[in-house]
């Protein structure tokens, strides 16, 4: 029997340049060059939880016979911006569709994902089409004159900005929609394509017949061939007519695709970024002295960090997450909406001026015992303790027989810790010692420094000791076949570092029946057929701590008392 292999659909982005106006950054999908054969590699990595997730990378090789990923050469198509540090981003989409819009574009169930030059934008839940119960329409309302636009992206600016889509000079596309009016009209719109050259430059407009809208629904739809030097596509409706008063426009069950003509409508799946970084360099090489090559490396916003220094006041009795809120703001990260607030009171050791953001976030991650990382989509992340201390029930079950053949458990001393010191900001000394640990295994010792108060670290330092007096059974790196688990795609993508999971039907042979893990650090190779993925753990047992009256978290023969 023959494997079906079924892939997301897959896009790899380089963003030469910015757009002229929104200064965002204008993405070039490179596949036509990805040496998918040789894997693209990235890498979020940690081997246990006490260490620091490393740096985001990714490799990959891009075919450059014709020279265009070559710096400073004047004919690359992309001249004079194949430099360092351009924004570079892996897409993927699953289930695979022939729709290009988002999904709250198609659906019309993302108000943000529109932009109109005049008029309010509104998702309406009662106005919808027939037959499409899950859709939304986006409510189009005003005095809508003649020539008003409505963009799908969220602006209104006439470049492409970050919001157009890749298109294929010389290829075929169709775009439609269903428009209906409200109660009162006139109401005519029409769609059309704008294109945009590699530079954001408008190549011209394909543009549909006028529809006169009613109270019914009714297909609008445009059609055309992207011209030579085309990059990018945006999708517009057109308001034909002044009303002269306010009316409501309805659009729904949008569809941009590559076809000669509008086909049936289809939902475009999940968009996930599975890496977002940087270029950190341009080696070129030539094979036999012909075939050129560039095998670029790239590394995420942890570079940032690394490089920004702290040139501003922080304030004293913080909470673990404002400080680290505080301190990528310093370093110009402004996109905070995954960092957590934190659980524990931090105060300044006075030698904090001067340092670089990376090593003060690193001591506030310690601190709270909690986690930091960039996520695959590039944004900043932070895991207080209190994540781990109440476990969530959102869990991830991958059946043993479904993992690679390397699948191993371990019991060693390397994360055993029976002598543990906890220093305080002013350094305050607590020492956890268990003696009927080092009775049985000998005497390991474990320094922490922290920017605790003093009263805390005794309860950091006991809540540590809980942890790591007794050797837990430890999964070496669990690798998946991605590509031979279609029914495991969705949640395979949607993983995420300090996510739950469990492997299940393990052999009877096995320390228990189910390993039940945190995600620790997540690897992954994307080839032109094959998809696999490594997850490096740590086990959950001595992390859930006590948590009175709660059925599952409420038993000290299960679970720890929490610090």
């Amino acid at each position: 029997m023959t494997l079906e292999l079924v892939l997301p659909q897959v896009w790899l982005d380089i963003a030469f340049a910015r757009d002229p106006l929104d200064d965002s950054p204008l993405w070039v999908n490179v596949n036509p060059w990805v040496q998918w054969h040789r894997g693209v590699k990235i890498s979020r990595r940690r081997s246990h939880e006490l260490d620091q997730v490393s740096p985001g990378t990714m490799t990959l090789e891009l075919l450059n016979s014709d020279g265009r990923f070559t710096p400073d050469r004047p004919d690359s198509p992309y001249y004079p911006n194949v430099k360092i540090n351009r924004p570079i981003r892996v897409r993927a989409r699953w289930p695979i569709s022939p729709n290009l819009l988002y999904s709250g574009q198609a659906t019309a169930s993302n108000a943000s994902m529109f932009a109109a030059s005049d008029g309010d934008l509104a998702v309406d839940l009662a106005v919808i089409p027939p037959g499409f119960s899950f859709m939304r329409s986006i409510r189009w309302s005003g005095v809508l004159w003649n020539g008003e636009l409505l963009y799908v992206g969220g602006s209104t600016v006439s470049t492409p900005t970050d919001q157009a889509i890749t298109v294929t000079e010389g290829q075929p596309y169709a775009v439609q929609c269903l428009a209906r009016r409200g109660a009162t009209g006139p109401s005519m719109v029409r769609m059309f394509i704008r294109w945009y050259d590699v530079a954001g430059d408008q190549l011209g407009d394909s543009v549909g017949a006028d529809v006169t809208l009613t109270t019914s629904w009714q297909p609008v739809t445009a059609t055309g061939t992207a011209p030579a030097g085309a990059e990018w596509a945006r999708v517009v409706v057109e308001h034909r007519v002044t009303p002269g008063a306010s009316i409501d426009v309805y659009v729904a069950a949008l569809q941009f695709e590559q076809a000669p003509a509008p086909t049936t409508w289809t939902s475009p799946g999940r968009e996930f970024i599975r890496y977002r970084g940087y270029v950190d360099r341009w080696p070129l090489a030539w094979y036999n002295g012909v075939l050129g090559y560039a095998a670029i490396t790239c590394t995420n916003s942890s570079k940032i960090l690394a490089r920004a220094s702290l040139d501003d006041a922080l304030a004293d009795f913080q909470l673990s997450g404002e400080r680290i809120a505080d301190l990528l703001t310093i370093a110009g990260i402004t996109d905070l909406e995954h960092i957590d607030n934190g659980l524990s009171q931090l105060r300044l050791s006075g030698q904090e001026e001067g340092q670089k953001i990376a090593p003060l976030i690193r001591a506030c991650e310690v601190s709270e015992a909690g986690l930091f990382f960039f996520r695959s989509d590039g944004l900043p992340a932070f895991h207080d303790r209190g994540r781990r201390q109440a476990v969530t029930n959102q869990v991830l079950e991958l059946p043993a027989h479904l993992l690679g053949s390397d699948l191993t458990i371990q019991v060693d001393d390397a994360l055993l810790y029976n002598d543990i010191t906890v220093r305080a900001f002013d350094g305050t000394e607590h020492r956890s010692l268990g003696a009927t640990s080092i009775g049985e295994y000998g005497r390991y010792s474990y320094t922490l420094d922290t920017l605790l108060p003093a009263d805390q670290i005794i309860d950091r330092g006991r809540a540590m000791f809980r942890m790591y007096e007794e050797p837990r059974p430890r999964a070496a790196p669990i690798t998946i076949a991605a590509h031979q688990v279609p029914e495991l795609w969705l949640d395979l993508l949607f993983l995420e570092i300090g996510d739950r999971v469990q492997v299940t039907d393990l052999p009877p042979e096995a320390p228990s029946d189910l390993l039940d893990l945190w995600v620790e650090g997540i690897s992954e190779v994307i080839g032109d057929s094959t998809w696999e993925m490594a997850l490096d753990t740590s086990p959950l047992s001595g992390t859930a701590a006590l948590t009175l009256d709660h059925f599952g978290l409420g038993r000290l023969d299960e679970n720890v008392l929490g610090w």
